[in-house]
């Protein structure tokens, strides 16, 4: 894929690219959505926490926010938190909670109205959208590294090149079909589907087809 030549500088080679997969019984799909935004993700600058906040305050929308925040970047911890606070007292309903286990974070995935993913760097997969996906709810993300691969612009989320559209693809979170988030992470992104194509790979391999 194209994140794959930008890593290895080899323009010229031939890729497969053999994408990771999730076990869909851990993600049931669910077809009703509910108001709240959700970002997860590890509290760092390139996650691109701030954007979602951002986000969420502009559209006056409620956010959780989940995942790791230690052995992070403290600094922009101790930041967002007070922007967070800051827009609290605001009157906004955005919500820290910081690393919760699998069964509440697929809670709030199910329930979710959009995935917010800003991510700043070339993010190399990122899984989180994927699980998003496979409970119906559509991820809204910038447009880095491979995520054109993995989001289906206009079909199974949105894909941003700034912050303006961020804002933007999220007030149109409702036009993504849940069903056609599930559909898609079965086709591409199951375990099944991952393993199946790792054997076909090895197959040609051993028989000196290359890949």
């Amino acid at each position: 894929n194209n994140h794959a030549r930008e890593c290895s500088g080899l323009s010229g080679m031939v890729f497969r690219t053999l994408y990771n997969g999730i076990d869909l019984e851990r993600y049931p799909y669910q077809e009703k959505k509910g108001n709240r935004l959700l970002f997860i993700g590890r509290m760092e600058p390139f996650k691109g926490a701030h954007l979602a906040l951002h986000v969420a305050v502009a559209l006056r929308m409620p956010l959780d926010f989940i995942g790791k925040d230690h052995d992070t970047n403290q600094e922009y911890v101790k930041q967002l938190k007070a922007q967070i606070e800051a827009a609290k007292t605001a009157g906004h309903d955005i919500q820290y909670l910081g690393e919760v286990d699998h069964e509440t974070k697929l809670k709030y995935l199910q329930n979710a109205k959009a995935l917010l993913f800003p991510a700043l760097w070339s993010e190399p997969f990122g899984l989180v959208p994927i699980e998003a996906m496979a409970v119906g709810t559509p991820p809204i993300c910038m447009t880095a590294g491979a995520l054109p691969e993995i989001v289906a612009h206009g079909r199974t989320g949105w894909l941003a090149q700034n912050v303006d559209e961020l804002i933007n693809f999220t007030v149109k979170a409702d036009q993504i079909s849940p069903a056609e988030c599930r559909k898609h992470v079965e086709e591409k992104f199951s375990a099944e589907v991952m393993a199946s194509t790792y054997l076909d790979c090895w197959q040609r391999i051993l028989k000196g087809e290359g890949w």
